[in-house]
């Protein structure tokens, strides 16, 4: 927890925040976009004994295999040893050269398909249409409005109804788009999942997290949050990502509670280093001072952990205030290496 758990959240954030397709929990990597290879001209087989040509191999190239070496030897350039061959178990011992075309096809392929631009036209058309009843049931036979009403409508329901999945993968991922869309209708919903005793950790989880993204009824989340928050009984996860929650509400009514978990005397860091987190996303100005003394060590002896002063220094950095630039230009002495870290960061 000591330095480990700053890289972990801040990712988290980020990749919560940004519109990517990478998102924990049902989220998917895209490298970079690489070039294709050069055109190659196909060439004629060098004829064989007594002129005859030896026919190509069928199929698809086979893999690039490497080479035996002994341990410790690196592996030869622009081949992935190990790596796992498209239509071949993992684990064969087999690797392709990356300038294979399955490499280039999988890192460029909604590119070249142009799915999501010709999923945002048909979206954004502004025509009234009338829904049909196979693609929502017989009582939506007679619902029209725009076609970027309806395909939002259709999505958020079919997202609410896979909140509920068994499998908490696919909960987990319904919930967080359920968050980043902004689905006002699916409040009631997340907070009977952020309280649910049999559901899985990481669905409680979410829940809270997607609470605060949604950012909208503050008047009933701020409460819920810190009443989740400050509950012992509650997992501490799920209680720091509901700290999470309300610096993504960005409601600045939460600063006070905040506060009060950053000074609260808990068994572990995660909620007191969540609620740093949260005052930084929050991103109001009125909070510098404050957490100005906790990085310079002043105040009380709780404020003076090392590495809740870092996670002071990390919220500074998220709220982008010049007032902050003096207290990180002196912990850039730091005694302790993570604020020294952080402070370049900030």
């Amino acid at each position: 927890m000591r330095t480990s758990l700053i890289p972990g959240l801040l990712l988290f954030l980020f990749l919560a925040l940004t519109p990517s397709p990478a998102l924990a929990h049902g989220g998917m990597w895209r490298g970079p976009a690489l070039r294709p290879p050069p055109a190659r001209s196909p060439r004629d087989p060098p004829p064989g004994p007594g002129g005859a040509v030896t026919p190509p191999p069928r199929g698809i190239p086979g893999p690039t295999l490497t080479p035996p070496s002994r341990p410790g030897t690196p592996p030869a350039p622009g081949v992935i040893p190990g790596g796992n061959v498209p239509g071949r178990a993992p684990g064969a011992g087999a690797s392709r050269s990356l300038s294979h075309w399955s490499y280039w096809w999988l890192l460029n392929r909604e590119r070249v398909l142009g799915l999501r631009a010709l999923q945002e036209k048909r979206a954004g058309s502004e025509t009234d249409v009338r829904t049909p009843g196979f693609f929502r049931g017989a009582g939506a036979r007679n619902r029209t409005g725009t076609r970027r009403e309806l395909t939002r409508g259709s999505i958020l329901e079919v997202l609410r109804k896979a909140a509920l999945d068994r499998d908490e993968d696919v909960s987990t991922g319904a919930i967080l788009a359920l968050g980043k869309a902004g689905d006002e209708k699916a409040i009631p919903l997340l907070i009977r999942l952020v309280r649910a005793k049999r559901a899985h950790s990481s669905v409680s989880e979410s829940a809270a997290l997607a609470l605060g993204m949604i950012g909208a009824e503050r008047g009933t989340v701020r409460p819920f949050l810190l009443s989740v928050a400050a509950d012992p009984k509650v997992r501490t996860r799920t209680r720091a990502f509901a700290v999470l929650g309300l610096g993504f509400l960005g409601d600045s009514g939460a600063i006070p509670g905040l506060f009060s978990l950053a000074r609260g005397r808990e068994p572990q860091r995660d909620v007191p280093a969540c609620a740093h987190l949260a005052l930084g996303l929050l991103g109001d100005e009125i909070v510098v001072p404050n957490l100005s003394r906790i990085v310079a060590r002043e105040g009380p002896r709780r404020e003076k952990d090392d590495v809740l002063r870092a996670y002071a220094a990390a919220a500074l950095g998220m709220i982008r205030s010049r007032a902050a630039l003096p207290v990180l230009l002196r912990a850039l002495g730091d005694r302790d290496t993570a604020v020294r870290r952080q402070a370049v960061l900030s």
